[in-house]
Parts: C-alpha cells; sequence; structure tokens
C-alpha cells in the first residue's frame, strides 16, 4: 500500500533523471545572457567615462587658451 505515494522515476538508479539534462542548457542560458548583461553594463560605463573625461578635458583647454589670450591682450 505505500508504493502507491511513492513517485514514479523512471530512471534506473545511479542515472540522472530528465530533468537535470534538461536543468543544465537552461542555468548555460541564464548564465550567458547574466555575462552578455554585465560586458554590456561595463561598456556602457566605460565609453561614458571616457566621454566624460573628453569633456572635462576640453573644458580645461578652453579655460587655459583662454588666460592665455586674457595674458596676450591685456588692453581687453
Amino acid at each position: 500500500m505505500i508504493f502507491l505515494f511513492q513517485a514514479y522515476n523512471p530512471t534506473p538508479p545511479g542515472m540522472p533523471s530528465m530533468f537535470s539534462f534538461m536543468l543544465v542548457p537552461i542555468l548555460f542560458f541564464i548564465v550567458a545572457i547574466g555575462l552578455n548583461i554585465v560586458m554590456i553594463y561595463f561598456i556602457y560605463t566605460w565609453v561614458n567615462k571616457y566621454l566624460h573625461l573628453k569633456q572635462e578635458q576640453n573644458d580645461l583647454l578652453k579655460e587655459i587658451i583662454q588666460k592665455i589670450g586674457d595674458k596676450m591682450n591685456p588692453d581687453k
């Protein structure tokens, strides 16, 4: 009577179930998608940081040029 309440397992002992065979590609897919998202995020942050630093450098160069111009033309 107890065997009626036990779960039916069609795989022989020592063999992994079909669920584990199905779980491996799903986990691989999730990890691959996660790695792609992380790579895109890092590229996005690096590009934004680079553009911000270039803009800051451009602003500093404009200030330097303006100060040099003010020293060259004191009559302004």
